[in-house]
């Protein structure tokens, strides 16, 4: 089994009984669960929180960086091995035992420190970013009538699949939010069908935003109320996203697990490439490919 570790479970106590469970579990760490380690103390946060994953350091995963994973095609062939960087995978125990058990340096402290503003840079960029999701949600609120809120409200308290209307309506909106994202970074031609573009990391962007929506919808006290927390939840987004190619996501974040589910539900209903790929087709969504 290999599942994706969220930025808040690497250092718990789940981790070590998910290691212990079966010597073939394993745990990917996407690259966007480093921006944040190092966005403030990157040493000392590193250090703390690896340091319990460093002891299963041959069984961590390390990702591709988060726009070599947008750039990545949809075809399903072969789609673990474009999401994970080998080489950085290879490295992991020999940069544990240097950056993360050892007595820590000089050099060690100069490296974090280059990694903590490489970090800072790059969040920089990533709350104007956070803040158009927030516009694309005023948006949507005019999209949806009240009765289609009412119905997304079951996928939360009951379970309930949606009505074939919503079903498309809510694909539309996560393939829209998806291809203004390749759109922002300049990328095109990655897919020549739909069925394809529900595989790229693009599209899995825009359903895990659809789904966060109809969580905050119907749940309003959840909505982020400053720059910190809109910025908090967007990445979030962006972590979780990365988690429907495996085979779960070990997460302590109550918010984000309904908004996964949700999520997965949409993709796996499409068809799209999930448990790293021993996927069992479900009866279809309401959408042409």
């Amino acid at each position: 089994m290999l599942v994706l570790l969220d930025n808040n479970y690497v250092d718990r106590e789940g981790l070590r009984a998910y290691f212990e469970a079966s010597p073939d579990n394993r745990a990917a760490i996407p690259h966007t669960v480093f921006v944040e380690w190092h966005k403030g103390d990157a040493e000392k946060v590193t250090r703390k929180v690896l340091r319990q994953a460093c002891e299963y350091g041959r069984r961590i995963v390390i990702l591709r960086d988060t726009l070599s994973l947008l750039r990545m095609r949809g075809q399903p062939k072969r789609i673990m091995t474009r999401l994970i960087d080998e080489r950085q995978t290879a490295y992991f125990p020999t940069y544990c035992a240097t950056f993360i058990t050892g007595p820590g340096s000089e050099e060690v402290s100069a490296q974090f420190e280059t990694h903590g503003q490489n970090a800072r840079d790059q969040v920089d960029g990533l709350q104007e970013e956070a803040h158009k999701l927030m516009k694309r949600f005023a948006h949507w609120d005019t999209v949806f009538d009240p009765a289609e809120l009412a119905e997304m409200k079951g996928l939360l308290d009951r379970d309930e699949k949606l009505s074939a209307g919503l079903q498309g309506k809510t694909f539309v909106l996560a393939e829209e939010w998806g291809k203004r994202q390749l759109a922002g970074h300049r990328i095109s031609g990655l897919t020549r069908t739909r069925a394809e573009f529900i595989n790229t990391l693009a599209f899995r962007y825009g359903a895990m935003a659809v789904a966060f929506y109809i969580n905050w919808r119907n749940n309003p006290k959840n909505y982020p109320s400053n720059d910190q927390k809109v910025l908090n939840h967007f990445m979030d987004i962006k972590i979780a996203a990365q988690a429907t190619y495996f085979d779960g996501f070990l997460t302590n974040d109550a918010l984000i697990e309904p908004v996964y589910r949700i999520a997965m539900g949409m993709i796996t209903a499409l068809g799209g490439y999930t448990r790293c790929g021993n996927f069992t087709p479900v009866e279809g969504f309401a959408v042409p490919m």
